[in-house]
């Protein structure tokens, strides 16, 4: 929930410096009633860190990810996702035949 939290805020304050993800860390630290000792802190800053230089658009990645499983449940609910299951269930149960 702090990784998410921490992204959330990211995406809203796109912060430029390294006391401002500080700032955003300890908030969402804070508002969860987790307490990081300094060691976590320069962890998680250095994690976000790198994917900031990875240049990461965390609201693509919400957008990318939410397209993915609209195309999974369409492929889940169409005649051919129907069929596919029906085969992993024989799969299974053949198995437990066997």
């Amino acid at each position: 929930a702090l990784m998410a939290k921490i992204k959330e805020k990211i995406a809203e304050n796109k912060p430029s410096t390294d006391a401002e993800l500080e700032k955003i860390i300890n908030d969402a630290a804070s508002e969860l009633n987790i307490s990081l000792s300094d060691t976590q802190k320069q962890t998680l800053m250095d994690f976000f860190n790198k994917l900031k230089e990875l240049d990461i658009n965390w609201n693509q990645v919400g957008d990318q990810l939410q397209d993915a499983k609209d195309k999974f449940n369409a492929f889940i609910e169409s005649e051919e996702g129907q069929g596919f299951l029906a085969k992993v269930k024989e799969f299974f149960a053949s198995l437990v035949d066997a």
